[in-house]
């Protein structure tokens, strides 16, 4: 019964990882393909790396939230088309902190990840 549990405990927490990846690249087209890659590329990496397959898991999961500090930039300097002032792209620069910001505290093993990345 323990294992059924940790199973759906575990596809539970996979899902808000997911949720909260789109929820902060929503105002992005073809965000699905985007976060797809990002994932390909930490696989590959973490097999280059010889990390266990467990380890490259958690590092793929985490990785789908590496934007999620976008949250806290204005959508008009992230939908800019020209460049950005030197005002705008240092808030821009400012997203993962706002990410460290936004993960602070939860418990999730890929949000800790996240949290503990330079």
């Amino acid at each position: 019964m323990s294992r059924l549990l940790d199973e759906v405990v575990s596809r539970e927490s996979l899902e808000y990882v997911r949720r909260m990846a789109y929820l902060a690249e929503y105002r992005k087209p073809g965000i699905k393909s985007h976060l797809d890659r990002i994932r390909g590329y930490c696989s590959i990496i973490g097999r280059g790396l010889s990390l266990s397959s467990q380890q490259i898991e958690m590092v793929s999961i985490a990785s789908q939230l590496h934007d999620i500090g976008e949250i806290g930039v204005p959508e008009g300097i992230l939908a800019k088309t020209g460049n950005l002032s030197a005002e705008e792209w240092d808030l821009v620069k400012r997203h993962p902190i706002f990410g460290a910001e936004i993960l602070r505290g939860r418990t999730h093993q890929s949000c800790k990840l996240v949290r503990s990345l330079p």
